[in-house]
C-alpha cells in the first residue's frame, strides 16, 4: 500500500496470475489529524461491554479444551493413541489458549488505559463543573450588585427630585423677597421725597 498524504488516499497495487496486468485500487481513508480537528462528544464505554465477549470466548475455548482432554483420556483408556492425523491436537489447544491469554493481557492493558482515560475525563468534567459553579456564583453576585446599584440609583433620583423641588421653592421665595425689598425701597424713596417737599 502506498499512502498519499496530500489526498488521504491509499493505493493498493497487485498483478494478475499471469503477471502482466497491474491492478490499482483507490480507497479514501480518513485524515490522521481529523480526530484532532473535529471536536467529538465524550463517549463513555462500559468495561463490561468490552470484556464480556472475550470472557465468553475464553469460556467456550475452555469448554472445548476440557471436552478434548476428556476425549483423549477416553481414547487412551480404550486403546487409542494420539496420532498426527487428529484434527485437533493438544498442541493446537495449548496454542489457542496461549493466544487467548495474550489477547486477555492486551485487553487488560486496554481496559487499564480506558480506566485512566475515564478518570482523566471525570477530573476534567469536575473541573468544568466547578468552573461553571464559580461563573454562576459570580453572575449571581454581579446581578445582586446590579440590583443594589439600581436601588441606590432610584434613591438618588428621589433625592434629586426632592432637591429640585426645594430649589424651585427657594428660588420662588428668593424672587418674592427681592420683590418685597424692591417694594420697600420704592416706599422709602417716596416717603423721603414727600418729607423733603414738606420741609421746603
Amino acid at each position: 500500500m502506498i499512502p498519499d498524504e496530500k489526498y488521504g488516499i491509499v493505493i493498493k497495487t497487485g498483478t494478475t496470475l499471469n503477471g502482466n496486468i497491474l491492478i490499482k485500487k483507490y480507497e479514501q481513508v480518513p485524515n490522521i489529524m481529523e480526530k484532532h480537528l473535529i471536536p467529538r462528544p465524550i463517549q463513555i464505554v462500559y468495561i463490561e461491554s468490552i470484556e464480556e465477549p472475550w470472557r465468553q470466548l475464553a469460556l467456550d475455548l475452555e469448554r472445548k479444551y476440557v471436552a478434548l482432554t476428556l476425549e483423549m483420556q477416553n481414547r487412551k483408556l480404550n486403546g487409542y493413541q494420539k496420532t498426527e492425523n487428529c484434527q485437533v491436537t493438544q498442541n493446537d489447544v495449548n496454542q489457542q489458549c496461549d493466544e487467548i491469554e495474550i489477547e486477555i493481557e492486551k485487553l487488560e492493558q486496554q481496559l487499564k488505559q480506558m480506566d485512566e482515560d475515564y478518570n482523566d475525563k471525570m477530573k476534567l468534567l469536575q473541573q468544568l463543573q466547578e468552573q461553571e459553579t464559580r461563573i454562576e456564583s459570580t453572575s449571581y453576585d454581579q446581578e445582586h450588585q446590579l440590583e443594589e446599584m439600581k436601588q441606590k440609583f432610584k434613591k438618588l433620583n428621589g433625592l434629586n427630585s426632592d432637591l429640585n423641588e426645594k430649589i424651585v421653592m427657594l428660588e420662588a421665595e428668593n424672587e418674592a423677597i427681592k420683590k418685597m425689598q424692591t417694594t420697600r425701597k420704592s416706599i422709602v424713596t417716596t416717603t423721603s421725597t414727600k418729607n423733603q417737599i414738606h420741609v421746603l
